[in-house]
């Protein structure tokens, strides 16, 4: 190949490398890290970010951090990312922040979004470059709604266990003690019941992750929780039953409690968990439905990557064929509106009229007929 062409085709392939060699060394990448929904004044409204290996953003600008609905038609902006020297970076979205609104941030929306903005400004939505976001989509999204619901409903119904417990073992006549007795077994059989829900739904949530991933760790260990507080509950229902097969109320409280292996013991185990090896730290599986449901909002958590959200495809408008009614049928000049107003009936004595007519008419010829023949 001549020297000339060489240098042409050599200067073309620079040229044309140059898009690809600027993005790759743009730094402005946010590193790795994860999005988590928290309980602050309620459930699941706020939120913690945190992030390493994070670059800091151009002059000027700053990181603003978004929430996007399910059709990317409403954002809440919950914070700006600061960046420390070392690349961390985290944020906390609480009560205490502006534009908390103290709804169910995992229901309510299920993007998560970083972008480069003008420092102070304050938009709707994202409108500078997209530095790192995620999105819970289609079934996955569904799956990880239905599973920090039920490991959120296991722990009301524990808590309200628990609590009706505590107040039996407080009773002092044996009426009492047996109502609540009764109410913390109701409960108990509730709850039961519902860990099986929820560690169902832990395990189908798990499987949409990779092994070893943030959510297929965090979904297992739901899963495993849930099913401590499920064999905690059956154990403190037994309990439960043995008090309300006593007559006296000194025999019943024994069961009640709160000793161990009493209803007061086993329903706290069930709901906060039971640190059986006694070294202070609640591990994997010794937690309860206050774990599980954690791990459920741990397991759910965002984990950006670099880029905007995604374009969502707007959708196809279908035709839809407007019905056309059946002709009606008409008399001449009438138009034809309503159903067929002549009966049967009438129908008959218009024909029955006619053939009258004709007859009548017919012999009325014959007789004038007649009367001439006979006058000539």
């Amino acid at each position: 190949m001549p020297r000339s062409k060489f240098l042409l085709v050599l200067a073309l392939l620079l040229l044309l490398s140059i898009p690809a060699t600027a993005v790759l060394s743009d730094g402005h990448g946010l590193g790795e890290g994860t999005a988590t929904v928290l309980d602050d004044a309620g459930m699941s409204d706020g939120l913690e970010v945190s992030l390493a290996g994070a670059s800091a953003p151009d002059e000027g600008k700053e990181y603003a951090v978004w929430l996007a609905n399910d059709d990317q038609s409403a954002f809440l902006r919950v914070g700006t990312l600061d960046v420390g020297e070392d690349g961390s970076a985290s944020l906390t979205f609480d009560s205490s922040s502006a534009g908390y609104t103290g709804e169910n941030l995992i229901a309510t929306y299920s993007g998560f979004a970083i972008s480069e903005e003008d420092a102070g400004s304050s938009p709707s939505g994202p409108t500078g470059q997209g530095a790192a976001s995620d999105v819970l989509e289609g079934d996955t999204l569904d799956q990880a709604r239905a599973l920090v619901m039920a490991m959120a409903d296991l722990r009301t119904q524990l808590k309200a266990a628990s609590m009706n417990a505590g107040m039996a073992a407080e009773a002092e006549s044996l009426e009492d003690v047996m109502s609540y007795v009764e109410m913390t077994a109701e409960g108990l059989d509730g709850a039961i019941e519902q860990a099986a829900a929820a560690s169902a739904a832990a395990a189908a949530f798990g499987a949409t992750g990779e092994e070893g991933s943030g959510r297929s760790v965090h979904a297992a260990l739901a899963q495993t929780t849930a099913e401590n507080a499920k064999t905690y509950a059956m154990m403190a229902r037994d309990a439960a039953q043995a008090a309300l097969d006593q007559d006296d109320v000194a025999l019943a409280k024994i069961f009640v409690g709160p000793g161990g292996s009493s209803v007061v013991s086993l329903s706290s185990a069930a709901l906060s968990g039971f640190d059986a090896n006694g070294n202070t730290t609640l591990e994997g599986n010794e937690g309860g439905a206050m774990q599980a449901y954690r791990h459920a909002q741990q397991a759910v958590a965002w984990s950006p990557r670099a880029g905007g959200l995604p374009v969502l495809a707007t959708p196809t408008p279908v035709a839809t064929a407007t019905p056309i009614p059946p002709p009606q049928p008409t008399a001449p000049g009438l138009p034809g509106v309503g159903g067929d107003t002549v009966s049967p009936v009438v129908l008959m004595a218009i024909a029955a009229a006619a053939g009258l007519l004709v007859i009548g008419g017919t012999m009325s010829i014959r007789n004038r007929t007649r009367r001439v023949r006979i006058k000539s």
